[in-house]
């Protein structure tokens, strides 16, 4: 297969040298890169509603098993006997709550 030389004659090869042309094009990419997120923040002022999430908390029931089998029903210590009735309370108290049970990772559930 021939080789594309000079027409001088001096026997290099030619062609184009890409390799500054490759890092001015990365330069401008990480430029680009790190300043869009800049560019497209609106300089005006957004008055934004309230979440409403502090109220749904209130309305969870949070039940915590610790490794020593104690039982926390929205972070009060309570026996496991009183238990049920404090759940029923709690029920009674708050319109349709959710129930989240958090145990520790060593206690059986058998």
């Amino acid at each position: 297969m021939k080789k594309v030389r000079d027409q001088s004659g001096s026997g290099g090869i030619s062609g184009i040298n890409i390799t500054p042309i490759i890092d001015i094009t990365l330069v401008l990419l990480i430029i680009m890169l790190v300043a869009a997120p800049v560019m497209n923040i609106p300089n005006m002022e957004v008055d934004l509603p309230e979440a409403y999430t502090s109220e749904t908390k209130e309305l969870n029931i949070s039940i915590s098993l610790g490794t020593d089998l104690r039982v926390a029903v929205d972070e009060n210590i309570v026996p496991i006997s009183e238990l049920p009735r404090t759940l029923d309370r709690q029920l009674k108290l708050k319109k349709n709550p959710i129930v989240i049970v958090r145990a520790d990772r060593s206690v059986p559930y058998s």
